[in-house]
């Protein structure tokens, strides 16, 4: 589902901010499932992850920069660098 967010690129997210922002609930759920050991810097999710946030926060759409803020918040409560 993030790969298919991040390949969404920002047109499509501001476009479509509303849907946008409620999955980042839905990609949070699905991100608790895997282990810490999942998210290495090399691994293509940590690289649509921080991507996906990019995007999100060029909308300059309050709510999305304010989604992108809480999926940022979320990789630092689990200690998860999500930096390129």
């Amino acid at each position: 589902m993030l790969q298919a967010c991040y390949n969404a690129g920002e047109r499509s997210i501001d476009s479509h901010a509303t849907l946008f922002s409620e999955l980042v609930t839905i990609i949070t759920f699905q991100l608790d499932l895997l282990d810490k050991s999942e998210f290495s810097k090399e691994s293509k999710l940590i690289w649509s992850i921080s991507h996906f946030i990019e995007d999100m926060i060029d909308t300059g759409k309050e709510k999305l920069e304010k989604q992108a803020q809480r999926l940022t918040e979320y990789f630092e409560e689990r200690e998860i660098s999500i930096e390129n």
